[in-house]
């Protein structure tokens, strides 16, 4: 049990942040598809800043899971 509260302590709770983000930028997609149900300039151009932010804050959670948890990103990194 110690073991998997300092695996919560030491990635978990660095990659919480991240998931709130995909979170909520799911959220306001969801929110933007109720106010603008017809297809408008507008909501593409909030879609796409959406779309956007979704994507730069998955690569930043990739770079945590594949250099942070994977047994091959901690050698490489010299983490553990």
């Amino acid at each position: 049990m110690k073991k998997l509260a300092r695996w919560r302590d030491k990635y978990f709770l660095r990659m919480r942040p991240l998931l709130i983000m995909m979170a909520t930028i799911i959220l306001l997609g969801v929110i933007v598809e109720a106010i603008f149900p017809n297809d408008t300039t507008l909501r593409s151009y909030i879609f796409t800043i959406l779309g956007g932010a979704f994507i730069v804050v998955w690569f930043i959670f990739s770079y945590y899971v594949i250099f942070y948890l994977t047994p091959w990103g901690r050698r490489l990194t010299n983490k553990d």
